[in-house]
């Protein structure tokens, strides 16, 4: 199966700013783990995520849903909007994308 797109343009939103800003490594790893599922014929869809840049998405086997979550951008330019705020051991300075499921 493959990841099916149903974010209303946020994919390659997130695409195009990753590499405008040259920082696609951990959104490629994100949906490289996402495509691992889709390529062992589970459905994965994106949908789009209440927060910039991100995204959400499900991950289902035989029509039965296993897992969801959000794929969030942290570090520049979200800085205007704390809904975005979340805990993490990082230094704050590392600009990605986290899965949080």
């Amino acid at each position: 199966m493959m990841i099916s797109d149903k974010s209303n343009g946020r994919l390659g939103e997130i695409i195009s700013f990753a590499r405008k800003h040259n920082i696609t490594d951990s959104f490629d790893e994100i949906y490289s783990l996402l495509d691992r599922y889709a390529k062992k014929d589970h459905e994965v869809v994106l949908y789009r995520g209440y927060l910039p840049l991100s995204l959400e998405f499900t991950v289902s086997f035989e029509g039965e849903k296993i897992t969801g979550g959000s794929v969030i951008f942290h570090g520049m330019f979200d800085h205007t909007d704390l809904s975005s705020f979340s805990i993490s051991l990082s230094t704050g300075r590392e600009v990605s994308w986290k899965l949080e499921i």
